[in-house]
């Protein structure tokens, strides 16, 4: 059970190993290199080490996506600036400063560290030419969002901010036309929220007040424009998770959610956010639960939650998918340890079916009102009754024929590899 709890986890540390470098373009290959060795070094070594079971290590993986990113920013902006503790290694060439902490917390206290001597040597510094801090979007009475262009405007936000975004790590940035690193400035250029987004997917990555404290709720309603244009996450990525946002634009403080709330999209989901969530609230443009524990918020209906657009189930505990779910668009089961939907099942768009090793048969009287895909699973056979209404497509299983009972309303595609 051990090893096949270290190939999980491998898999998960994998992904954020992914997340974190792609942050990075424009960094040279040699930088590049020695980061990631730090992050084995590191985060990678004590995961492998300290993390248990698979409920444990997706709940804690999950809720430490803060600090990880905090962690990697140290580990950046270090290598970048050459820092000196990376020279005390050990026989293995290994810096004793990443391998004398045993937890990620440990990691994130030695990060805090730094930030910390950071500000206190640094002085605020006076406006900038605006060459160096482009107009990103105004919103009149001398209120506007810039993007910073330079390290000298990344040095000033970070004095006045007292956050790391000055400190090395988002420098790289700046070269990267797909990222932007904006500050909310009021009449006389003061920030108050800095903000780093993916412009090429839209997706808000970090959004942050004073001393990475939650933004307050006047600057969140001056930023209500920026909030309605951006912030759709369009992939399953590291993002902001203490804020959501409405269909008008409008923040939400996790922690402080109103029933019957109407979100735009949940994305970067864990444990902690599904069981504050009110007992009713829609979600408008879908939810990614990847990789989560939701076997009893799914016995319960998903606590009364709607989710119009597609669901996103892949490498969940699941354990039983009732026939009553809450779920209105596509559902992707994919990797999920499913062992059994309910009779009756309706699935309100595509079903995405594969590699599911614990699902044995598909229910009775299921219906799938768009698109059925089906891939290495132990299903032998379809049920006589199933009803498909868009494609049906059969690949690498154990079914040997498609019932003449079962109704299919486009192509059916099947193939026993």
């Amino acid at each position: 059970m051990a090893g096949n709890n270290n190939v999980f986890t491998e898999k998960l540390i994998s992904r954020i190993r992914e997340e974190q470098l792609s942050r990075l373009r424009g960094i040279e290959v040699s930088a590049l290199e020695k980061i990631d060795a730090l992050f084995d070094w590191s985060i990678r070594r004590v995961y492998l080490k300290t993390l248990g079971d698979a409920d444990q290590i997706r709940r804690t993986i999950a809720n430490d996506a803060d600090k990880v990113r905090h962690i990697m920013d140290w580990l950046v902006a270090s290598v970048l600036e050459e820092a000196h503790w990376l020279s005390k290694v050990d026989t293995l060439g290994r810096p004793g400063k990443v391998m004398k902490c045993g937890t990620i917390e440990a990691l994130a206290k030695e990060a805090d560290t730094w930030g910390k001597k950071r500000q206190s040597g640094r002085k605020k510094l006076v406006a900038l030419d605006p060459r160096e801090e482009q107009l990103f979007m105004d919103f009149g009475d001398g209120w506007r969002l810039v993007q910073l262009k330079t390290p000298s405007a990344l040095d000033r936000e970070s004095g006045y901010m007292q956050h790391c975004v000055g400190d090395g790590a988002y420098d790289a940035m700046l070269s990267d036309p797909g990222m932007g690193l904006l500050s909310l400035r009021d009449h006389r250029n003061e920030p108050h929220v800095t903000v780093e987004i993916n412009l090429e997917t839209n997706r808000l990555v970090q959004v942050w007040g004073k001393a990475n404290t939650i933004p307050k709720q006047e600057y969140s309603e001056v930023m209500r424009p920026f909030f309605l244009r951006h912030g759709y996450w369009q992939k399953r990525r590291t993002g902001i998770n203490h804020l959501l946002f409405d269909p008008q634009g409008g923040v939400h403080i996790v922690g402080e959610l109103p029933e019957g709330l109407t979100v735009r999209a949940i994305e970067n989901v864990n444990e902690e956010l599904l069981e504050v969530l009110p007992t009713r609230i829609t979600v408008e443009s879908g939810i990614s639960l990847s990789e989560l524990d939701i076997r009893a918020h799914v016995r319960r209906g998903m606590s009364g939650m709607v989710v119009a657009g597609p669901a996103d189930l892949s490498l969940t505990q699941l354990g039983v998918l009732p026939a009553r779910h809450g779920f209105r668009g596509d559902i992707d089961l994919s990797g999920s340890d499913v062992q059994r939907i309910e009779d009756g099942f309706r699935c309100h768009g595509s079903l995405k079916v594969s590699e599911n090793k614990k699902l044995a048969c598909l229910p009775y009287r299921m219906v799938v009102a768009r698109d059925l895909f089906i891939r290495d699973t132990p299903i032998t056979a379809l049920p006589e009754d199933l009803s498909v209404h868009g494609d049906l497509t059969v690949r690498g299983t154990e079914i040997r024929k498609i019932p003449k009972t079962v109704r299919v309303g486009g192509k059916v595609t099947y193939s026993r590899w």
